[in-house]
């Protein structure tokens, strides 16, 4: 990238916490309105439901950064909630340990009890996982009313009423510690989802492949997210834990319905929306009261909820209000730079510009008693374009897996950059600067156009996670800087006005570039396209040839598959043709367009077509 992006000073600071940035009316509004609601409450609602609708709301706003946004299903959280709840209430009944201080560790404990879960959890998908989270639930309560001794077994234990000092918590005061926590909850969670955190939590649930291949550990990620997620719950069974009205604690608040509980709240609410949680929390915990008496009922009402949500409004309640025109409306479209400096190229530089910069040897690949790959040997030298051609079903996606680390050799090396890369994954090989396109889209349906460059940006970003939960300025200063050079690639593929668009609404050759736009945000050494003129029209595969020689001009290395032969033809300095997974023929286009081995490869035998091999492949064919 350009010297002139990467030194360019932010052009302005943020306060710590966003949501007082800028004073703005919106943000004034939203702080007084809370304040209101929260002084105000008490006189209108039972402070014990009131209490209740926090804690749910605790709960689901981490819940949703899971569900809503890494797109991972948890029927478990009752037991995070249990561990949050048994963390605080002993250390306080046991050993006198003062609410300050139980209820971070209670966090700790749920959120490490998350990460613990999800480490094998995450080798399953689907309901298998669900299945998991079921599990680990029922081993907490079991392991409540077991442990007699800790936790009172079924009986339950005694819990010391919460105290500030030598000040007693009323019923009150503990609703306004707990509305308050929760609305810094709900900070931390804007500042997380409207920050890199949330961007990649997106792209994980959009595509992991192609969130795998900018630089995303995928396992990771949803590690983190598991393990924020439980630690929100945990938090909330601190709090229910030391419950003014009661101070008592046992098992029967644990069990599978409330994990049911949890999600219906998150997806009544609206998975993946900021305000989801709370209108989800607010009318569960109505629902609740209203079925005290009949909790035999709980599960069945739950679950008519939950399909009456996904039938009716399946974004739910506050996903499909945001769909409506006139709230649209409302919404104001973040501020961009008038202008931002052009995009210079990438800045990376090879030990060696004699030398392959990736070669293979041997390449196979066997998918059951099919060989898809057989033997293949290459090498890719810097600062060309090398094209991989071959009919339909020759193996080139393929090897390009293969190169990407999307699938591994059944036999043979690959060696880039002088290094054997044939056990990497691909977001290792994209941290050594070799990423790809995709020859079927590959894009997050919930980002949009310049979301998608900043997350190609991903192996770049410095700012960690507690930078992002408090909205600092070094993390705001960061984000402005990588939205000026996103702009600047979006401007060079010719997608700068089309910014703030929802990726996949744009027509289908500007989703192509826009791929090609997250791809050298990675600033890579070696991009491989997969058939990136596919589907596009004939004007739009000459813009993208020119785009393709100003990427190699900038310095990158490219591999392109692709069947349109004129524009192969055009852009190549060396070309390997496939055919079976076979390599048959290499060298310089004007090489390949007469190689007789080519043109029956592509066209039949002379033959079986009447074609006569000395003329050569056209170059249209």
């Amino acid at each position: 990238m350009a010297e002139t992006l990467k030194e360019k000073a932010p052009a302005r600071r943020r306060a710590v916490l966003p949501i007082f940035s800028d004073a703005t009316p919106w943000s004034l509004a939203w702080i007084a309105g809370a304040a209101l609601v929260v002084f105000f409450a008490p006189a209108f609602a039972e402070v014990f439901l009131l209490e209740k609708i926090a804690r749910f709301y605790i709960v689901a706003l981490g819940l949703n950064l899971l569900v809503g946004y890494a797109g991972q299903v948890s029927l478990g959280h009752a037991g995070f909630y249990a561990l949050g709840a048994y963390t605080s209430g002993i250390l306080s009944a046991r050993l006198g340990i003062p609410l300050f201080v139980t209820f971070p560790l209670a966090i700790v404990v749920a959120a490490a009890a998350g990460a613990l879960l999800a480490l094998p959890a995450l080798r399953v998908r689907g309901p298998y996982l669900a299945m998991v989270t079921i599990a680990f639930g029922l081993v907490i309560e079991i392991a409540a009313n077991r442990l007699v001794g800790l936790t009172g077994g079924p009986d339950g234990m005694s819990v010391p009423r919460p105290r500030l000092g030598d000040y007693r918590l009323l019923m009150v005061d503990y609703w306004y510690l707990i509305a308050a926590v929760a609305l810094l909850g709900q900070v931390i969670a804007n500042n997380l989802t409207s920050s890199r955190i949330g961007r990649t939590l997106l792209a994980l649930r959009g595509s992991e492949i192609a969130a795998e291949t900018v630089g995303v550990n995928v396992y990771r990620w949803k590690v983190l997210a598991f393990a924020l997620s439980a630690g929100f719950a945990g938090l909330a069974g601190a709090f229910f834990a030391h419950r003014p009205a009661t101070g008592f604690l046992n098992t029967t608040s644990f069990q599978f319905d409330e994990s049911i509980l949890f999600l219906v709240i998150v997806i009544l609410g609206g998975a993946g929306t900021r305000w989801g949680p709370l209108v989800g929390a607010l009318i569960m915990a109505l629902l609740q009261e209203a079925l005290a008496t009949q909790a035999e009922l709980r599960l069945i009402v739950y679950g008519a909820v939950l399909l009456l949500s996904l039938v009716i409004a399946p974004d739910g309640i506050v996903g499909t209000l945001q769909r409506l025109p006139a709230l649209a409306r409302l919404r104001r479209p973040p501020a961009l730079p008038d202008t931002v400096p052009a995009w210079g190229g990438v800045a990376h530089a090879l030990d060696r510009q004699d030398q392959p910069l990736l070669t293979s040897r041997g390449l196979t690949k066997d998918f059951g008693g099919v060989r898809a790959v057989n033997d293949v040997d290459m090498q890719v030298m810097p600062g060309k374009i090398h094209a991989l051609i071959g009919p339909n079903g020759a193996g080139k996606s393929t090897v390009v897996n293969l190169i990407t680390g999307i699938y591994t050799p059944t036999a043979g090396t690959i060696t880039y950059r002088g290094e054997q890369v044939n056990a990497l994954a691909p977001h290792a090989l994209a941290r050594r600067g070799a990423t790809r396109t995709f020859q079927n889209l590959q894009l997050f349906p919930d980002l949009s156009v310049l979301e998608h460059v900043m997350v190609g940006f991903h192996t770049e970003l410095r700012a960690g996670l507690g930078q992002h939960m408090l909205g600092t300025a070094r993390a705001a200063a960061e984000e402005e800087r990588y939205t000026e050079r996103a702009l600047a690639l979006l401007e060079m593929v010719g997608l700068r006005g089309r910014a703030l668009e929802v990726a996949t609404n744009l027509p289908y050759g500007d989703q192509r570039r826009l791929e090609i736009a997250r791809a050298l945000a990675v600033e890579p050494v070696f991009l491989l396209l997969d058939e990136p003129a596919a589907g596009v029209n004939p004007t739009e595969v000459q813009a993208l040839s020119e785009l393709i020689e100003r990427i190699r001009a900038a310095g990158v290395t490219i591999l392109v598959i692709e069947h349109h032969m004129d524009m192969v033809m055009q852009i190549s300095d060396h070309i390997v043709v496939l055919d079976f997974g076979r390599k048959i023929a290499e060298g310089m286009p004007a090489e390949i367009q007469a190689n007789p081995e080519v043109i029956a490869a592509y066209l039949g035998t002379e033959e079986n077509f009447g074609i006569d091999l000395e003329n050569g492949l056209e170059a249209g064919a």
